[in-house]
């Protein structure tokens, strides 16, 4: 059974994956040697950045009623783990570029998972 407390558990897990990337992408972009790739994280930070604060500022706005908290939760897990496999293949500046989109959809379906359906 779905609690208020699970789901935010399962939101703070996305977080971290997302930040464990900022940390990552951070010394990664310490490290480069030219300008242009400096800008490249700077790319990369920015995304990341953005889609921690969206996942992190959206509160879980449904009923708080079991089915719809499952389902919550349910989404919730199923984009911690496309996180964590995406998260995996973000090595280099160009494998984090390429996989941005695939993060910022997961980061999405967070949020739209805590978003009041209608």
């Amino acid at each position: 059974m779905a609690t208020l407390d699970d789901i935010e558990a399962q939101k703070q897990m996305a977080i971290a994956i997302i930040q464990t990337l900022i940390y990552d992408a951070t010394a990664k972009a310490n490290d480069a040697q030219s300008a242009d790739r400096q800008h490249q994280w700077g790319i990369v930070l920015n995304q990341l950045n953005e889609q921690r604060d969206a996942v992190l500022g959206q509160a879980y706005e449904d009923e708080p009623k079991l089915p719809q908290m499952q389902v919550a939760l349910d989404t919730l897990e199923a984009v911690t783990e496309q996180l964590t496999k995406v998260a995996v293949r973000m090595t280099g500046v160009t494998a984090f570029l390429n996989n941005l989109a695939d993060l910022g959809g997961a980061a999405n379906q967070a949020v739209m998972a805590l978003k009041k359906k209608t």
